[in-house]
Order: C-alpha cells, then sequence, then structure tokens
C-alpha cells in the first residue's frame, strides 16, 4: 500500500492541498496527517483525494465548540467525511497482521506505547519538523519498527524546506518529497 504522510501544516490549506496533489499524482492509496492540522479547513481537505485518511491531533490543536467559528481549531474533527481521526493515535491494518500507527509525538508514553506494541511495522509522527526514517528493533519476536517522520509543511527544520513522504508498505521505501 502506498500512504501519503503529512505533518505540522499548521493552517496552511493551500500547502497542504499541493501536497494532496502530489500524492495522487504518485498513486496513493491512503493519506496520514500526523497532527498539528491548524484548522477545520486542513482537517477536510485531507478527505477531498476520495481515499482513505487518517489524522491525530497535535499539540497546537484545539477542539472548539462552534462550526461557524473561523479561527484555528477543530470542530467535532471526527464527524468529517472521510476522514477518521483522534486526538492520541490512529491505529489502521494494511496486510494480515501488520497494522500502521500514528501519533504526533509530543507525547513520549503514547509514543513508547505504539513502539512496543508488535502489530505496528510502522510509526508515523510529527511534531519535530524533522524528516526521520528510522528502524528500529525490538526485543523478542516481534520484529523491527520503521518510525517516520515527513518533515513538515510549515517552519521545517530539516531540511529547511516543506516536506512530506510516500510509505510503499510493500517494498519498506520511504520516499521525501519536497512541496513547492
Amino acid at each position: 500500500m502506498k500512504i501519503g504522510i503529512v505533518s505540522d501544516s499548521h493552517g496552511l490549506v493551500d500547502r497542504l492541498r499541493l501536497a494532496l496533489d502530489m500524492f495522487a499524482s504518485r498513486g496513493v492509496q491512503a493519506v496520514v496527517h500526523c497532527g498539528d492540522l491548524g484548522t477545520q479547513a486542513c482537517l477536510e481537505a485531507l478527505a477531498e483525494p476520495g481515499v482513505p485518511a487518517y489524522a491525530v491531533g497535535g499539540n497546537v490543536d484545539v477542539e472548539v465548540g462552534n462550526p461557524d467559528d473561523s479561527g484555528a481549531g477543530l470542530f467535532r474533527p471526527t464527524e468529517v467525511a472521510g476522514v477518521t481521526f483522534a486526538w492520541e493515535s490512529v491505529t489502521f491494518p494494511v496486510a494480515a497482521g501488520t497494522s500502521v500507527a500514528v501519533t504526533h509525538g509530543h507525547d513520549p508514553l503514547v509514543f513508547a506505547r505504539l513502539v512496543n506494541d508488535h502489530a505496528n511495522q510502522f510509526l508515523l509522527h510529527g511534531h519535530t519538523h524533522r524528516q526521520r526514517n528510522e528502524c528500529l528493533e525490538r526485543e523478542g519476536s516481534a520484529g523491527p519498527v520503521y518510525i517516520i517522520n515527513p518533515g513538515a509543511l510549515n517552519k521545517p527544520r530539516t531540511p529547511d524546506h516543506p516536506t512530506v513522504a510516500v510509505l510503499d508498505t510493500e517494498n519498506d521505501t520511504v520516499e521525501f518529497i519536497a512541496v513547492e
């Protein structure tokens, strides 16, 4: 399965839509946002490509009670059609016995729990605004977990320009893509 991974859009919906277009041109079959969406418009944009979409809340995301509030915040995000959203983490299967876990990365206890869950072969996160593609060996028969951070759409640190990633779970490959 090809999964488009994006993080830390911080309300930049036009840049997010550009990333989603890039994913579509690469034939992604699902889209993941690793938190710090920033606005309801960013959450709703994830549904536009028409593929399964998953998102988690980040440390700058807040829930607002008024759907007419045009400011920052997410209004009842679980109600957005086509997007599976959770504040802490989302997990979804990609093959028999293999799952992808998603969290923002700002809570070390959640992160550790997901790393140690043997069903998770891939752990996607954001928060640091730095690209990461690491294979972590786990004890016992759990096998490795691949930890991936796509970088950031807003205020990237490493590299110094906005990036996203495409994960191919069948080939265990990650492609980082500059968003320009």
